[in-house]
């Protein structure tokens, strides 16, 4: 079976051809990785900065891409929209230890 990063990369350079679901299967194991912490797109480079890791840097311009709007608006005032693929968790908890 190919890593995630690998399925990104192939849907990333051949498109998504006629299968809109795997595009979703990516979304949602990106998206659980990210909101665990089991997957981070940069990572340390060991001289105090840090190196990006291409296939899921793509990964996540790959959820811009094919996303679509959706209205997030809390009110007739304050109109917001953003892209549905956005499953992070509204409220975070101190031991999901974000910030």
């Amino acid at each position: 079976m190919n890593t995630l990063q690998e399925r990104i990369l192939e849907i990333a350079d051949y498109g998504l051809l006629d299968n809109i679901s795997g595009i979703n299967n990516i979304a949602e194991e990106l998206l659980a990785g990210l909101n665990n912490g089991s997957i981070r797109p940069a990572e340390p480079d060991g001289k105090g900065g840090w190196k990006v890791i291409p296939g899921l840097k793509q990964g996540i311009l790959l959820l811009f891409k094919y996303g679509t709007l959706k209205d997030m608006s809390i009110n007739n005032s304050f109109r917001y929209f953003d892209k549905n693929f956005n499953t992070f968790k509204k409220f975070f908890r101190l031991e999901d230890n974000v910030r």
